[in-house]
């Protein structure tokens, strides 16, 4: 049976441990170290044979829900110029079970120069990798003669926080449309 040894060294702010150990081929391994704690120290045998080696969900195949603002500017272009903003709700299902596995829409009204027009995004992407969501979102708009689908990405920032955006044109003749959307969202 071969046996593999290993030495481990861990500090802490309590003191210093070594440990020292062999795993054989089963799998089956037997530590005995010493801990050094304020000048005392401690000898024994560690049984780790009964270890949960197991791995921890992370949340990677769970459901997410992040929420949160989705700011819109809005450019309609023709004999006038015109520009507007507004704000919306935007909640984003990460679910690996759905098809397609991240979703979501918003929808909000031009306060200004645009007011009554509506703008809504349905956003709509592949599982995240390495914290990066890339997807594409369709927007409708009152002038637009269909919806347009855009590119749309977000990136994690740690602690539960996601930042994403979007933008896109239209044009026909004179007449056009430029939108850009910006979103902070944290997880639910």
């Amino acid at each position: 049976m071969q046996r593999a040894s290993f030495v481990f060294w861990l500090i802490a702010c309590s003191g210093d441990k070594t440990e020292t150990g062999t795993t054989d081929a089963s799998g089956t391994t037997e530590t005995s170290g010493t801990t050094e704690t304020s000048g005392t120290t401690e000898t024994g045998v560690i049984d780790t044979s009964t270890t949960d080696t197991s791995t921890t969900d992370t949340g990677a195949g769970a459901m997410q829900v992040f929420s949160g603002t989705l700011s819109v500017s809005v450019e309609e272009l023709g004999f006038v110029f015109w520009s507007d903003a507004c704000d919306a709700l935007l909640t984003l299902l990460v679910d690996p079970a759905n098809d397609p596995p991240v979703s979501g829409v918003a929808q909000c009204t031009m306060v200004n120069d645009l007011a009554p027009d509506t703008i809504r995004m349905t956003f709509e992407g592949p599982m995240p990798v390495k914290g990066i969501y890339t997807g594409t979102v369709e927007v409708q708009y009152p002038i637009l003669p269909a919806p347009q689908v855009e590119p749309w990405s977000a990136r994690e920032l740690g602690a539960g926080a996601l930042e994403g955006t979007t933008s896109g044109s239209w044009s026909a003749g004179s007449a056009g449309l430029n939108w850009d959307a910006r979103f902070d969202l944290t997880l639910e």
